[in-house]
């Protein structure tokens, strides 16, 4: 919903699709009973932010295009 209210395009639902992925390959291999398998999860699970992150990253990136880099680069130092 937040992709659709913002008008995102091909970069943030890659990263949101790459997301969700990771998680679909963790319900299918967490063991919920055994200890270390749920902890290799949530140490693994620091990919799914960076995976969105990088989608958000994407979207800024191609929305302002390479002169708006530049200017915005610019500006900041």
């Amino acid at each position: 919903m937040t992709g659709v209210l913002l008008n995102a395009g091909i970069p943030y639902y890659t990263g949101v699709l790459a997301a969700g992925g990771i998680q679909a390959w963790m319900l299918y291999d967490v063991n919920i009973d055994d200890t270390k398998s749920c902890g290799k999860w949530f140490v693994r699970n620091v990919w799914t932010g960076g995976l969105i992150w990088l989608g958000c990253l994407g979207e800024w990136l191609s929305r302002i295009g390479a002169d708006g880099f530049a200017s915005w680069f610019a500006s900041i130092g």
